[in-house]
């Protein structure tokens, strides 16, 4: 009978345990005086299929995110934000197209407003918000994309095109790079339209550390494509401002036509990885007009965006893409 007691008592015990993060194992973990949990809630917030534990902490120097994932039985930190002296007005999650969502919160450091978005490795956007939208922050389903979300901030909308929330306008044309490997000859460059359907997109990938003629050691097509042309240093280009110039690196060019929601653009080429960075925009049509991804968001500063040697705003990619 006492064994049977105590094989109950151990079970209840057992049950009783929450399957969150202690305080002690936050203070471990983080190096941090942990005074008291505000916010924790398990959610999926990477590219893993398990969720992760996202918390909310007070600390003596204010209040910090952390972003912990369990496995066999152990937590590891995944990511810390401090977030100083803030006031907490809201905790929420947002689905994006990529299978994971991302963390949400609200809140006011001195007499401004923040929106502020991350993920649990190092993506993260801040938007300053006027207090009288502050109740105007939405977060809606896509009706024709239900596994993605779309931030409404007033009447601007917003998608995260894996790069940032930029603003989009409602179904249009979206895109987001899905792969980019440097494999020497099995080197792969592709891109999806995660909004909805053009009839023409001018996807231009240019490539700004590689000068001179001997470009082609570390860059060439591997495949002729009759939509793809590789342009050379010095070819004439035309410029965002209608003029034309010699370009100074090398760029390619694919034209895709009927561009349908969810399609791939597939680019098989040869990169080393000497190739450095690289720059990608589109020019898209969209109800009879053309429209550039990417564009600068009217509410943040030009530090996600580059100007290309055409003249359009580009996102650098510095690192491989699986």
């Amino acid at each position: 009978m006492r064994y049977f007691l105590l094989s109950i008592l151990i079970t209840l015990a057992a049950c009783n345990r929450s399957p969150y993060i202690s305080k002690s194992e936050i203070s471990k973990l983080t190096g941090d005086i942990v005074e008291k949990l505000l916010k924790k809630k398990a959610y999926n917030v990477d590219n893993n299929p398990d969720n992760e534990q996202s918390i909310v902490y007070t600390t003596p120097k204010g209040k910090s995110l952390a972003i912990f994932k369990k496995r066999k039985e152990k937590f590891t930190l995944l990511r810390k934000e401090a977030l100083g002296d803030v006031k907490l007005l809201g905790f929420k999650f947002i689905k994006t197209s990529f299978d994971y969502s991302h963390v949400s919160m609200v809140y006011q450091k001195n007499t401004t407003y923040y929106l502020h978005l991350l993920d649990s490795v190092k993506f993260q956007q801040k938007f300053e918000i006027k207090k009288e939208k502050l109740k105007k922050i939405q977060f809606q389903a896509d009706p024709t994309h239900p596994r993605d979300e779309m931030l409404f901030i007033g009447e601007t909308i917003y998608r995260y095109d894996s790069f940032r929330y930029i603003e989009t306008l409602p179904e249009s044309p979206l895109f987001a790079i899905s792969k980019l490997t440097k494999n020497g000859e099995d080197s792969w460059i592709i891109m999806k339209n995660i909004g909805a359907f053009t009839d023409q997109a001018i996807i231009t990938i240019s490539f700004p550390d590689l000068k001179g003629k001997d470009f082609r050691k570390h860059l060439k097509l591997t495949k002729k494509i009759p939509s793809v042309k590789l342009y050379s240093p010095g070819s004439v280009l035309y410029l965002r401002d209608k003029t034309r110039r010699g370009g100074t690196y090398p760029s390619i060019e694919i034209n895709k036509l009927s561009y349908l929601r969810n399609s791939l653009m597939r680019l098989p080429l040869f990169m080393s990885k000497e190739v450095g960075r690289i720059l990608v925009r589109t020019v898209f049509r969209y109800r009879g007009r053309l429209y550039e991804w990417p564009l600068k968001n009217h509410n943040e500063s030009d530090s996600m965006l580059v100007t290309d040697q055409q003249g359009y705003a580009a996102y650098e990619i510095n690192q491989e893409i699986e």
